[in-house]
């Protein structure tokens, strides 16, 4: 690490898929962002300047162009049919290509993190599973159960066979195509159950390599802005009414004790945004410290192309 450069700065594109609506999650990924500038800095005795901007996407159409280092596409309320036919989408649609097939055959890679109701959208996109109405509203911790793939990622190693994580979703992504996730070089890291006996839904899953991953949970949630999710009285009935009081006391004593969320969020998402400083910081290195060609001696001018020679 001693050949980085000691100061540096990566651009971050937030895509806000909230539509206008008031959310706790844009909150939490900039506190992410902030934490992990700061851990950088500590860790490697180097300034990271983040150059972060804020694009609204589906209210104000603000999709930005493929010019990013890192993207992290936000969760969002409603369908994630909502945009079909619309602007943003065919965009939106336009930025993941190009981000995938950059990716593809680039050496220096686009990072880009999908949470809920963007892992749904970009779905429906790739064609590589179904995108329906999940079968009961799903608000609240909910257990993952990584695949024997996800147990070896960089992003799930050592949260062990079962991991919680905060849900907060009306759709569901299933039945994986399996021959469209090899076109994309996807691969399913996570499930809802073991066996599906509480659920088929795909959790995690990531796209060409370490630097594109989905989830369907929200891993930027922390403990304290899911607390206020509980215990705001509307949303207290929400969860009441789809999980049952049983399940929402024990959810509650979760959050207030041993915090099953707290490994997630301080895990996932911190590694996704390491992995990419470390890639970016070394790809641009090296580039910055490639020695220059030794000059070739050319003994015989007539072997060179017309239309490199010339009169002196």
């Amino acid at each position: 690490m001693s050949n980085l450069p000691k100061t540096k700065t990566i651009s971050v594109a937030v895509l806000d898929m909230n539509d206008g609506f008031k959310n706790q999650g844009i909150g939490c990924i900039y506190q992410l962002l902030e934490n992990s500038q700061e851990s950088w800095k500590s860790r490697h005795q180097s300034s990271l300047e983040l150059n972060i901007e804020h694009f609204r996407v589906r209210d104000f159409g603000e999709v930005p162009k493929h010019c990013f280092d890192i993207y992290i596409s936000s969760g969002g309320p409603g369908s994630p049919h909502d945009g079909e036919g619309k602007q943003w989408e065919i965009d939106y649609f336009n930025l993941l290509d190009s981000v995938v097939e950059h990716n593809l055959h680039k050496q220096r890679k686009t990072f880009f993190f999908a949470i809920c109701h963007s892992f749904q959208v970009l779905t429906r996109h790739f064609a590589f599973a179904e995108v329906c109405d999940a079968p009961r509203s799903v608000y609240g911790i909910m257990p993952a159960y990584p695949t024997p793939v996800g147990m070896s990622s960089y992003m799930l190693e050592g949260l062990g066979e079962r991991f919680f994580a905060f849900e907060r979703r009306n759709y569901q992504v299933v039945h994986p195509d399996e021959s469209a996730l090899e076109k994309i070089e996807a691969k399913v890291l996570a499930l809802e159950s073991r066996h599906g006996l509480r659920g088929k839904a795909i959790m995690t899953l990531s796209i060409g390599g370490e630097e594109f991953q989905a989830t369907q949970f929200h891993p930027e949630a922390d403990r304290d802005s899911i607390l206020r999710n509980f215990l705001d009285p509307e949303k207290r009935e929400h969860i009441l009414a789809h999980n049952g009081e049983e399940l929402f006391n024990k959810m509650l004593a979760s959050l207030r004790s041993e915090d099953r969320v707290k490994r997630t969020h301080d895990l996932i998402m911190p590694r996704f945004l390491n992995k990419a400083y470390h890639h970016l910081l070394e790809i641009d290195s090296r580039k910055a410290t490639r020695l220059p060609r030794e000059p070739q001696l050319i003994e015989n001018l007539q072997t060179l192309p017309e239309d490199l020679l010339y009169e002196v």
